[in-house]
């Protein structure tokens, strides 16, 4: 594998980045921000999975409908396989999926030229 070139910051743009520090209050709350980071870790690598698989199916028949890469159908997808792939998911708030699931749509939202399922209709 080859070094990836470093990012330039194009001329009339400001790179800024922020770093926060989640300060616990009490015992629980460590294990508690754990797990709700490795919950959406989960719903992010599993939407990147279905997203993946559809692709690769895809390239293999053309006849296979395209999935949508929005977040509204993907966590429409994840709360109905939600008991079949994380039967634990309750332990974790819902906004902690559907974050991670927003994680992976948002850089397919940006990217120039991509046409996205809410601008078909």
């Amino acid at each position: 594998m080859g070094v990836r070139p470093m990012f330039e910051v194009p001329d009339g743009w400001v790179a800024r980045g922020f770093v926060f520090e989640v300060e616990t209050t009490s015992l629980e709350q460590p294990a508690q921000v754990a797990q709700a980071f490795g919950a959406r870790r989960y719903a992010y690598n599993w939407a990147l999975g279905q997203v993946k698989a559809n692709l690769d199916a895809r390239t293999a028949d053309p006849t296979v409908p395209p999935l949508a890469w929005n977040f509204y159908e993907l966590r429409k997808a994840w709360n109905q396989a939600k008991y079949d792939v994380a039967p634990w998911w309750r332990c974790t708030s819902k906004e902690a999926y559907a974050s991670g699931i927003a994680d992976l749509v948002a850089p397919h939202c940006r990217i120039p030229g991509v046409v996205k399922s809410h601008d078909v209709m």
